[in-house]
């Protein structure tokens, strides 16, 4: 349950409430987990959960966060793993922010999500499966379907749901959060680290918070060894009915020869390979199509920047 702050003068000073939030994380591991698995995890959850909070100003509209703290409230090594973390968080909505006035001291009067906890579980959990997202994208490309996929679709689904934001509108802001080289790799490491205590426990399933994650689910994650700095980092977003401005072409060929500008996404001139059922005598003479692509961008030193199009289908103007 969060709490209010027992000292109001600490609230009139910062002009925000002050709210201590736990986040619960329980590994089902069989035995005593080791200590260098145990760091692995409390660093990772630390991380996290530091991104989640930076991350709340983005997605609770009207209302400002600032992190004092995160502590660990309680740890057990033996079965099972157990951590409870602390985060203590100022919270002022935008009015009190023009105005100066601090918080009632009551829930009542409080102008933000009544689920304050859960919302910062929440997403927790969105930047846990984004970040590990990027590692599988890394280590399998495009082949990159299975249950971390499909959890990550649904706590986006969660997110916005419970914000008012779009889907595509939690995205954006998960994107420019993670789009340098630094915050990238430290993500993805943090993301495996997290599951390292499960990876080493026969994959065995985590609950955070209310959120079950079962074992079949921890599989899908690479293990850390898996990824390793020369992995090339990527991105692989879909979009429909794109006017493509072609700039190279060889009709017989699909994969190699082919460049094209994606109008409205980038002007950049991109690689392009056409994907089957598109045939190169489709577009063949053609300055324009309009079809569905796949941008894959790569992690480069200025951020994320777009690399191939995979022309998987056209649709008529």
């Amino acid at each position: 349950m969060a709490t209010l702050p027992k000292d109001p003068e600490l609230c009139f000073q910062w002009n925000m409430a002050e709210f201590l939030i736990p986040v619960e994380i329980t590994y089902n591991t069989n035995g005593t987990t080791s200590l260098t698995d145990v760091i692995a995890a409390l660093s990772a959850a630390d991380l996290l959960i530091n991104d989640a909070v930076t991350l709340l100003p983005s997605v609770a509209d009207g209302a400002e966060f600032s992190l004092r703290s995160i502590s660990v409230r309680r740890l057990s090594q033996e079965s099972p793993l157990r951590e409870i973390f602390v985060a203590a968080i100022y919270v002022a909505s935008q009015e009190q922010l023009e105005t100066g006035v601090v918080f009632a001291a009551t829930a009542a009067g409080i102008p933000i999500p009544t689920k304050l906890e859960s919302l910062v579980t929440l997403v927790v959990l969105v930047v846990l499966f984004y970040g590990v997202g990027m590692a599988r994208d890394a280590v399998r490309g495009l082949t990159s379907e299975g249950p971390a996929k499909r959890k990550l679709e649904a706590l986006i689904a969660d997110l916005a749901s419970a914000t008012g934001l779009s889907n595509d509108a939690v995205r954006r802001v998960l994107d420019a959060k993670y789009s340098k080289p630094g915050p990238v790799r430290g993500l993805i490491s943090a993301a495996l680290g997290f599951f390292r205590p499960s990876h080493t426990g026969g994959m065995a399933s985590i609950d955070v918070g209310d959120t079950h994650l079962d074992s079949h689910l921890v599989a899908d994650v690479p293990l850390s060894s898996e990824v390793s700095q020369e992995n090339d980092l990527q991105r692989f977003a879909p979009y429909v009915g794109v006017t493509l401005e072609l700039h190279a072409q060889d009709r017989d060929k699909g994969s190699t020869g082919w460049a094209a500008v994606p109008k409205g996404i980038s002007e950049r001139r991109v690689r392009m390979r056409i994907m089957p059922p598109v045939l190169p005598a489709d577009i063949w003479g053609k300055s324009t199509v309009r079809g569905d692509i796949v941008l894959i961008s790569k992690l480069t030193g200025e951020g994320f920047e777009p690399s191939e199009i995979h022309l998987t289908g056209l649709t008529e103007d």
